[in-house]
Parts: C-alpha cells; sequence; structure tokens
C-alpha cells in the first residue's frame, strides 16, 4: 500500500490517506485533467500512481492542484440560528402567498420594517417575527 512498506499504518492515517487520494482524483477529473499531465504531475512527485504516495507527498500534489485553480468545497452545516432563520422566511412567504397582492406586500415589509431589499437577505430574527405579526394581521382582516 505504501512506499514505505515498514510504516505502521494506524486507522486515522489510513482515514486521512483515503480523503486526500480522493481529493486527488476529484481535482483531477474537474480540473479535467487528461492522462499525460496526471501523469507528468505525478512523475514529478516520483510516483507513477497517486496510490505510491505518502501522506504529505499527497499533500503536496492537493496544493499543486489548488495552484492550478481546484477549488475544494465542503458545504458549511448551518448554525440553529440559520436555520430558524430559513423557516421564517419560508413562513413568511407562505403566509404571504395567502393574502391578495402578498408578494407585493411582503417585499414592501422586508423593506420597511427589515430595511433590506429582499428577504432572503433578512437575517434578524426580531425583524422576521415583526413581519410575520404584520403578516398574521393582514390575514384576520382579509
Amino acid at each position: 500500500m505504501s512506499a514505505h512498506p515498514s510504516r505502521k499504518w494506524t486507522e486515522k492515517s489510513l482515514m486521512q490517506r483515503k480523503g486526500l487520494l480522493a481529493k486527488v482524483h476529484i481535482a483531477k477529473k474537474e480540473l479535467g485533467m487528461t492522462e499525460d499531465q496526471y501523469e507528468a504531475v505525478l512523475s514529478g512527485l516520483g510516483a507513477k500512481s497517486a496510490g505510491e504516495l505518502t501522506i504529505p507527498k499527497l499533500e503536496l500534489l492537493i496544493r499543486h492542484m489548488k495552484y492550478c485553480g481546484w477549488k475544494s468545497y465542503r458545504p458549511r452545516r448551518k448554525t440553529n440560528e440559520e436555520r430558524r432563520i430559513t423557516a421564517l422566511q419560508d413562513r413568511a412567504i407562505e403566509l404571504a402567498g395567502c393574502l391578495d397582492r402578498g408578494e407585493e406586500r411582503l417585499a414592501g415589509l422586508v423593506k420597511s420594517i427589515g430595511g433590506v431589499d429582499a428577504l432572503p437577505w433578512l437575517k434578524d430574527l426580531g425583524k422576521l417575527l415583526k413581519i410575520l405579526k404584520v403578516l398574521g394581521t393582514f390575514i384576520e382582516k382579509e
């Protein structure tokens, strides 16, 4: 498995290595590297395949691929507050849908109460709750 047969692999290092190899192959594909280009990069690291590389050399290869323009992306998990904001925004859209000219009214509330031009930009829980309260009173009146 390694260029260093005497090295003892821990489970953690095996998982790290597996993750690095996956990144290498994803980057190769996303960069649109030909086999010749990929082999040239590997030969610069003294290997014929990525599987022969040590963890530090795999990390070096990934840095090279980032230098070539590859962007690794890992979606960030939303916080509880972000999930609550999204839920309140969705509820505002739902309530506005029950009203005559609801979209226009919601846009006006977002501008006047929220101080922003579009609902997705409104991240203040208090202002979102105020908008929901106003929408609720509109619904009661209709």
